[in-house]
């Protein structure tokens, strides 16, 4: 989508002007009820997502949402996905509460289609689960958490990079609730991991080794440092190829 790469490149009103042709393009030759035509307003949300526009983003994912559900089905893989970008605009904005149902709905309805033991699942989760902490429900958070760190390595493979990314975030919650004793190994895990693939330089892993050392001087230093390293604590709107269909 050549709009979305204008955007990552900061061309933004390059990536506008594309965008809003395309939406209006497809509207027009097919009508706003076609699937392509909802793709086309997904990625010109995320256009005004990157820019910061807020509102008009969220207005585009919620039509785009509910047209979905209408034409798809709620538990339709796109419509999921759907679910998650209004989630994520809304978590940009601070409205955490909001965004919450529509991360439930999300993953709620990908364990529904796809099962416990998948890799958009446990990305769901996770998102779910750093969402929850950030609304001060820990213990929810914990319970999905400790789940996606168990499932992980058997879905995703020992050593994938989100294996770790997973284990950080629930590190991170650990020390939040004062348990640092506990995040220990999990923050030792992914310095020892940085170090295979990455190599001592790099800075993911000084940062992920200075998160474990700083442990035995400082345990809020060591949470700083972890924090540094963690997977982002909300999702981020994802592109729907126009054409893109799934069974």
């Amino acid at each position: 989508n050549l709009a979305l790469v204008r955007s990552h490149q900061g061309r933004a009103a390059e990536a506008e002007s594309l965008a809003v042709w395309a939406n209006e393009g497809f509207r027009r030759e097919h009508g706003s009820e076609h699937l392509d035509a909802l793709s086309a307003a997904n990625n010109l949300a995320l256009v005004y997502f990157e820019q910061g526009r807020y509102d008009e983003a969220e207005a585009l994912f919620k039509e785009t949402l509910e047209r979905s559900r209408r034409l798809r089905g709620e538990q339709h893989e796109l419509t999921l996905r759907y679910a998650s970008n209004l989630a994520s605009v809304l978590a940009g904005q601070g409205r955490l509460e909001d965004a919450a149902p529509y991360c439930e709905e999300a993953l709620a309805g990908y364990t529904a289609l796809l099962g416990d033991r998948h890799p958009t699942v446990l990305e769901a989760r996770s998102d779910l689960a750093m969402l929850l902490e950030q609304l001060g429900r820990l213990a929810e958070a914990e319970s999905l958490l400790v789940g996606v760190v168990k499932l992980a390595p058997e879905v995703l493979g020992p050593e994938h990079p989100m294996v770790y990314a997973f284990s950080n975030n629930l590190a991170g919650l650990l020390q939040v609730s004062n348990r640092h004793a506990e995040a220990l190994p999990l923050l030792e895990a992914a310095y020892r991991y940085n170090l295979r693939q990455r190599g001592p330089r790099q800075p993911a892993c000084s940062a992920s080794r200075n998160a474990a050392s700083a442990f035995a001087s400082s345990p809020r230093r060591a949470w700083i440092c972890a924090s540094a390293i963690r997977w982002p604590n909300t999702p981020r709107p994802t592109v729907v190829k126009h054409g893109w269909r799934t069974a």
